[in-house]
């Protein structure tokens, strides 16, 4: 009874903790500029459920421990597309609370802004790629 207790808090708090990430994320609107930039509205049903598997994988896969032996090109390929995520939220992140423009002041940018951003999101995605192929 003790086990079953602690799985059902256990599940109840992942999911908790996923469910504000991502109205974090959808409050800054990263899920929305996808489907305009990306012409999928009419999948935003698609989108909801994708989601919400998500949140359910990600809080059984920090309670179960699961060891998988996956080489390291498919971890390269986690890396990668974990980069592009993390890429999109710090790029929709830093557009929603102006920080471009405050960066580009202080180091008295002209222009290559677009530089900047594009470098920001490369920066989070090796890092994503060397997380997941060597700390991993």
């Amino acid at each position: 009874m003790k086990e079953i207790i602690m799985i059902l808090i256990g599940l109840g708090a992942g999911m908790a903790i996923g469910l504000a990430v991502t109205a974090f994320i959808i409050s800054i609107g990263v899920i929305t500029k996808m489907m305009n930039v990306t012409g999928t509205k009419k999948y935003s049903d698609l989108y909801q459920n994708i989601i919400f598997i998500g949140i359910i994988t990600g809080t059984l896969a920090m309670i179960i421990d699961i060891n998988l032996s996956i080489n390291e090109m498919w971890l390269g390929v986690t890396g990668f597309f974990s980069g592009i995520f993390v890429g999109i939220v710090a790029i929709s992140l830093v557009e929603i609370i102006n920080v471009l423009p405050v960066i580009k002041e202080r180091i008295r940018l002209r222009t290559g802004i677009v530089y900047v951003v594009i470098s920001i999101a490369l920066g989070k995605m090796v890092g994503s790629i060397i997380y997941w192929t060597v700390m991993k």
